[in-house]
């Protein structure tokens, strides 16, 4: 091994990044439980958005699980420490990750766009088709994700073991690849925050309300923040550097942060009643009409 031992020795920044993304993963795990409960009471029922979601959750849970498998591996650890061993096992955590990844972003989206075509009387037929158009837009940015990391390496399993022979794409075409795909997530992740608020002012409902529910649609904005630091690190994702395992730590954090922050956003206009019921309690005046549950069909149909 020609490597020069690392000066902090055999330290890891694994378990830190499991730490941070934990605390993110369980706020969204409690925004999707709020927003089912919300949905599951009497009167109201699950729709296309609510199942679109909770695809999301379920792929998210499993992405989740990798990356612990991945940090228990060893994944934050230097190379100069890792076993070849251990490095298949991290690489294969990590294929696991980016297929199920971007879709549990596309999902999001999707549940979003879904909630939104519900409010059929606040929007006019372009903007349905904007919204059909943006569906599609997202089941073919992730089935064109899955594909080209199901392409990059042949034999497939050269993505995480070392196989003589084997035909990869070279670094320039991976970089290509992750910003083609890191942009692609940037602006989705602003459309669909900035989208909703075309529909909500349309609402015939009091001022405080329609702010109550933009600030809580455009909490996706954050995604877009998360989605841009993901961009700016990805320069860290490069398999030929001698501490390739250690450097994409930072990524993968962001990429977490992505996914959870959009998961939450798309779960938290649904919990505009239990909102309005705890501003009612300190006395806030446009709370104190009936409310009328953004679950309901009632919502929808306040339009204009």
């Amino acid at each position: 091994m020609n490597q020069q031992a690392p000066p902090d020795g055999n330290t890891t920044t694994g378990p830190k990044a499991l730490a941070i993304i934990s605390i993110v993963f369980a706020m969204a795990i409690m925004f999707y439980s709020l927003r089912i409960y919300t949905r599951l009471r009497p009167a109201n029922k699950l729709d296309t958005s609510d199942y679109f979601i909770s695809g999301a959750v379920i792929a998210e849970i499993i992405v989740f699980s990798a990356m612990a498998a991945a940090v228990t591996k060893g994944f934050g650890r230097h190379n100069y420490y890792l076993t070849a061993k251990d490095k298949v096992n991290i690489f294969r955590c990590l294929f696991c990750i980016e297929v199920l990844g971007l879709w549990v972003l596309s999902l999001a989206r999707i549940s979003v766009a879904c909630m939104l075509l519900r409010l059929d009387k606040a929007m006019f037929t372009s903007w349905k088709v904007i919204l059909w158009i943006a569906i599609v837009f997202q089941l073919g940015a992730a089935f064109g994700s899955n594909i080209c990391q199901f392409i990059r390496c042949r034999p497939l399993h050269a993505m995480w073991d070392v196989v003589p022979h084997a035909k990869c794409w070279d670094p320039i075409e991976s970089w290509i690849y992750g910003y083609v795909f890191a942009g692609i997530s940037i602006g989705s992740d602003l459309t669909f925050a900035i989208m909703p608020m075309f529909f909500v002012w349309k609402l015939n409902r009091p001022l405080l309300e329609r702010i109550l529910i933009t600030v809580l649609m455009a909490l996706g904005l954050f995604a877009t923040g998360a989605a841009v630091l993901k961009l700016y690190y990805l320069r860290a994702y490069n398999l030929t550097v001698n501490d390739s395992l250690r450097t994409m730590v930072v990524l993968f954090i962001w990429c977490r942060i992505e996914e959870f922050v959009l998961i939450t956003s798309a779960c938290a206009p649904f919990l505009k009643s239990p909102i309005e019921q705890i501003l009612n309690r300190f006395g806030v005046p446009m709370f104190k009409n009936k409310t009328r549950e953004l679950n309901s069909l009632h919502f929808a149909n306040d339009s204009n």
